[in-house]
């Protein structure tokens, strides 16, 4: 019997199921698991009625049997276990510019340490425009620009072709568009 590898997720929403949980790969196994961190961030979204920034982007699982892998989307893995992660823009996820607010200087220090490290197998980009935001974002990190150089790749999400060639495609000369959701610059 082949050995099944058993991947770790943070959560397994409509992102992770249309970027990797929902792909059918041989020998891999996608298994959500406990995050320390979620604890403190509900108890944090119940006392002030909003997410905490750092809680939700950051991941742990200390006293746990390990994953052989994590695999998470615009998250970090506190810990040594290897993963990789796919990103929308920039790591870390909703942190403003370097040195714009003091306070989140030690956690944007931390995260961009954290993807440098060794256990960070690779940075997945959903577009081109997610990997040039986080490379110019790194800009403030001459330091590890290089190890983060060196994971990045791009892999657009996969999704089933509609059609095979352009000439299949029904061309009219009127063009509309229709915006549904509230999400609108989250859509890309």
């Amino acid at each position: 019997m082949k050995k099944i590898i058993e991947v770790g997720i943070k959560a397994n929403t409509y992102r992770e199921k249309r970027n990797f949980s929902d792909l059918a790969v041989e020998g891999y196994r996608f298994k959500k698991v406990i995050d320390f961190y979620k604890f403190p961030a509900y108890f944090y979204f119940k006392l002030f009625k909003k997410t905490h920034p750092r809680w939700l982007n950051l991941f742990w699982r200390p006293f746990f049997k390990k994953s052989h892998i994590y695999h998470f989307f615009n998250a970090i893995n506190c810990g040594n276990q290897p993963w990789v992660t796919t990103m929308e823009s920039y790591l870390p996820r909703g942190a403003h510019v370097y040195g714009l607010f003091p306070s989140e200087s030690k956690y944007i220090c931390y995260s961009v340490e954290r993807v440098a490290h060794r256990s960070c197998k690779k940075l997945i980009a959903i577009s081109e425009w997610a990997r040039s935001t986080h490379i110019s974002y790194m800009k403030s990190f001459p330091n590890q620009i290089d190890e983060h150089m060196k994971k990045i790749v791009v892999w657009h999400p996969p999704q089933k072709l509609l059609i095979q060639k352009m000439s299949d495609k029904p061309i009219n000369k009127k063009l509309t568009f229709l915006m549904v959701g509230a999400d609108f610059f989250r859509k890309g």
